[in-house]
């Protein structure tokens, strides 16, 4: 089998979080796999210029919406995949509303059979926690697990039962998944956006921040003895941030992710250019929150950088060489960093 040719990646910025490692560096590829990191590496087959770009590992996205099966017209595993890797995400994560539902362990399969067989990023499925995501009976959370569902949220809804969020919790812990609730007390819900301002002057129905924040402090509390990791879905409110911030404080395993825009993953929403998150922080003064909750941003980044330690993912194997960006068949991404303008458009 013929070697795959060497190649050096020069005058980027190259960023490795596993080593905090952020400094001007080449990049030497060799058979596959990452050579030497430094300068003066000598020569290679292939050079590519990545001068005024980053140069980081594969990129991680733990909520996407490949929307297979039911919506292929939309999106599919396969052009999923393949729109992730040419954004640098080496491995992504599916939420389950799909039609029908990843409620089950064949569902779970076939999701992990498509990736592998588009055969770009790594993409992990994430089961439901109801059965049909209807918030009444749990799923079979062992049998999904079993078959390589990396976490478990019923994304769209939230639980809204305490007693069915209390049993999964306690058998998330028994298994050691994460639960990603999707937070959003149902009795406050039914607006286009956030309720305040903006959604009076529109004339438009709101959803009120304690939406969210009902939720988040009701599992909080039911975790409290339990001790499961729980992850809550697309904050946007300040008094969730504080929650949170609170619930890590206490050694509890709670984590989160902001969701700044709808993006291509909510393809029907895309020609309002907005949405309820960010019309919520703008309206809550609460736009440059990063850093209260134990979690960073650097300037130079568009996307927030969230801490996700508690997924263990798999080691990443090595990407094929019909990735789209130069260095990219080898779980490496290279990126122009966007400017404070670009990052809050």
């Amino acid at each position: 089998m013929p070697q795959p040719p060497s190649i050096l990646i020069t005058n980027g910025t190259v960023l490795d979080p596993s080593r905090v490692f952020e400094r001007r560096a080449d990049v030497l590829i060799r058979d596959g796999k990452i050579a030497a990191v430094g300068l003066n590496l000598g020569k290679a087959d292939r050079v590519v210029d990545a001068a005024g770009m980053y140069v980081t590992p594969g990129l991680i996205d733990v909520h996407v919406h490949f929307r297979e099966p039911g919506d292929e017209e939309e999106e599919t595993v396969a052009s999923g995949s393949a729109a992730a890797v040419a954004g640098g995400f080496t491995t992504v994560c599916c939420m389950p509303n799909t039609k029908p539902a990843l409620d089950n362990e064949g569902q779970v399969e076939f999701i992990i059979r498509e990736g592998q067989a588009a055969g770009l990023a790594n993409v992990y499925p994430v089961g439901a926690i109801t059965k049909g995501r209807e918030g009444k009976e749990l799923a079979e959370l062992g049998s999904m697990c079993q078959r390589g569902a990396i976490a478990f949220s019923d994304d769209g809804v939230g639980v809204a039962d305490a007693s069915v969020m209390r049993k999964a919790m306690q058998y998330a812990k028994m298994f050691d998944a994460v639960l990603m609730q999707h937070c959003e007390e149902p009795t406050l819900t039914g607006g286009s956006m956030h309720a305040g301002l903006v959604s009076t002057t529109l004339g438009l129905g709101g959803i009120p921040a304690e939406a969210e924040q009902l939720m988040i402090s009701r599992d909080v509390l039911l975790n409290r003895t339990i001790g499961c990791k729980y992850h809550v879905q697309h904050v946007s409110t300040a008094g969730s941030v504080e929650l949170i911030r609170r619930a890590k404080k206490e050694a509890r395993s709670t984590s989160c992710t902001w969701t700044k825009s709808c993006g291509p993953s909510h393809p029907r929403r895309r020609r309002w250019g907005l949405c309820t998150t960010w019309l919520k922080l703008r309206e809550t003064r609460h736009e440059t929150w990063f850093g209260t909750a134990g979690f960073t941003r650097s300037s130079s980044w568009s996307t927030a950088i969230l801490d996700f330690q508690l997924y263990r993912l798999p080691t990443l194997p090595t990407m094929r060489a019909s990735s789209r960006r130069p260095g990219q068949e080898y779980g490496i991404y290279i990126t122009r960093p966007a400017t404070s303008s670009e990052a809050w458009r």
